[in-house]
């Protein structure tokens, strides 16, 4: 079997890549499910309404703050509640993309370097994409 090295290198980077990408992806969800003990509490920091932005470029010029949050409000997320949270819709899918690193690396007990300059002791600020009224979220480990 004649066997082109280079394919074969490139091949097996590219997997190694993405193994270190997304190492959860590459386990089953039983074996996620296993390996998630901690918890994080996720609480509203502000919620902003830009309605100049949206007056200019939203087909809803009055679309007015998220209607997902409330300044103050707190979310309790475990690996028990984990996937009841994300499929009742309590958490906006947006806001969920820039949450969930985080969420999976406090649940699980590791370091997240997403945003290394964003972190400090054992909780992060982020903040929802949207544009015209984003969340700002403090999410604090353990």
């Amino acid at each position: 079997m004649n066997v082109n090295r280079r394919q074969f290198c490139k091949f097996s980077f590219l997997g190694l890549i993405a193994a270190i990408l997304s190492p959860g992806k590459a386990l089953g969800a039983a074996a996620r499910r296993n390996t998630l003990s901690g918890e994080c509490l996720i609480e509203v920091v502000r919620c902003h309404c830009f309605q100049d932005l949206q007056g200019r470029y939203l087909d809803d010029p009055e679309a007015g703050p998220c209607q997902h949050f409330s300044v103050g409000e707190k979310l309790r997320i475990t690996p028990r509640n984990l996937q009841s949270l994300k499929e009742s819709g309590r958490i906006c899918p947006q806001a969920w993309k820039v949450l969930e690193p985080y969420v999976m690396a406090a649940l699980s007990d590791r370091e997240t370097t997403e945003c290394a300059p964003a972190l400090k002791s054992n909780y992060a600020l982020i903040s929802c994409p949207d544009g015209t009224r984003p969340v700002i979220f403090k999410l604090t480990a353990g």
